[in-house]
C-alpha cells in the first residue's frame, strides 16, 4: 500500500519544488 502511495505524492513534490514547498514535503517523504 505504500508503493503506489509514494508514487503519487512523489510526483507531486515534483511540481510543488517549484513553489518551493515541494521541498518541505519531499525531505520527510524522502526520508
Amino acid at each position: 500500500m505504500k508503493g503506489p502511495y509514494d508514487d503519487a505524492h512523489e510526483r507531486r513534490a515534483a511540481v510543488y519544488d517549484n513553489k518551493g514547498n515541494g521541498l518541505v514535503f519531499s525531505s520527510p517523504l524522502g526520508r
